[in-house]
């Protein structure tokens, strides 16, 4: 059997004799997102190239973005500075689509919130009457709007937010793809959601962030060089695995309220901040 490879012992590769370079990340939407920082500094060290070792255990947290970027340092790649996240820009039609949406809800005169619904697991999933909280709390403030994001699967968790909130929040659930939602976000004021593909999305953009952890640990996920802050649970449960909760109630995520999501989203709703795509 082949033994697992690790820093001390790498693999002599010669990167002048590299043509092809195939990347493989079976993972979530956040996690493909925190590998493009390393898909970057390939593509600069292999400009002509067409388009990864075991995590070496550190006596501190590392985050998943730095994680990627040791695995390229492997082909014997100086790094320097960690590019930011990137996703794709744009076509014309979604810019469009994006755009129009803005108009047709008129939301140009109000400062928008995007808000993710949904985590893809009952570990990192809010309760949903958290979420008709939270609205219900920001419809105080009439030059606010609510925007709730979601995939397909997550419509009738949303459409029950709408059914109980007081407010009346927009829902774009399972109408936008990666790059829509990109855009969408990055006209918002701000942007609230649990450890997510979606908050990884918005840091890749200049919108705040205020996100929400539960089983893991920011220093591993939190949003990657954005402005944002983290509301989370000191718990000894905490980092878990995701598969059984000790507790039986995910008190790590459920235990953050709505009045604190909302009072830490106070501090960047009194500041201006450039939205534009």
């Amino acid at each position: 059997m082949r033994q697992p490879l690790n820093l001390i012992d790498q693999p002599k590769i010669d990167p002048k004799k590299i043509n092809k370079i195939l990347l493989i990340r079976l993972r979530r939407i956040g996690d493909v997102i925190m590998t493009t920082p390393a898909v970057s500094v390939l593509r600069k060290n292999f400009p002509e190239t067409y388009i990864k070792l075991p995590r070496d255990p550190e006596s501190k947290p590392i985050h998943s973005v730095e994680n990627h970027v040791n695995l390229v340092k492997t082909l014997g790649i100086k790094t320097g500075a960690i590019p930011p996240l990137y996703i794709p820009p744009s076509k014309e039609r979604e810019t469009k689509k994006v755009k129009q949406i803005i108009s047709q809800k008129k939301l140009l005169d109000f400062k928008i919130i995007s808000i993710h619904v949904g985590a893809g697991n009952q570990f990192r999933s809010w309760n949903i009457t958290n979420y008709v909280k939270l609205c219900d709390l920001f419809s105080k403030d009439p030059e606010i709007k609510i925007v709730l994001l979601g995939a397909k699967d997550d419509k009738d968790s949303i459409d029950t937010i709408l059914n109980r909130t007081k407010s009346r929040p927009i829902s774009l659930a399972g109408e936008l793809n990666l790059r829509e939602v990109r855009d969408i976000i990055s006209h918002s004021a701000l942007f609230i959601g649990p450890d997510s593909g979606p908050m990884h999305i918005a840091a890749s953009t200049r919108t705040p962030i205020v996100a929400f952890f539960g089983p893991t640990l920011p220093e591993n996920f939190g949003p990657w060089r954005a402005t944002h802050k983290i509301i989370q649970k000191n718990l000894d449960c905490r980092p878990c695995k995701q598969r059984v909760c000790v507790h039986k109630d995910f008190r790590c995520l459920q235990q953050i309220t709505p009045e604190q999501v909302y009072e830490t989203s106070l501090e960047y709703l009194s500041k201006s901040f450039s939205t534009d795509i």
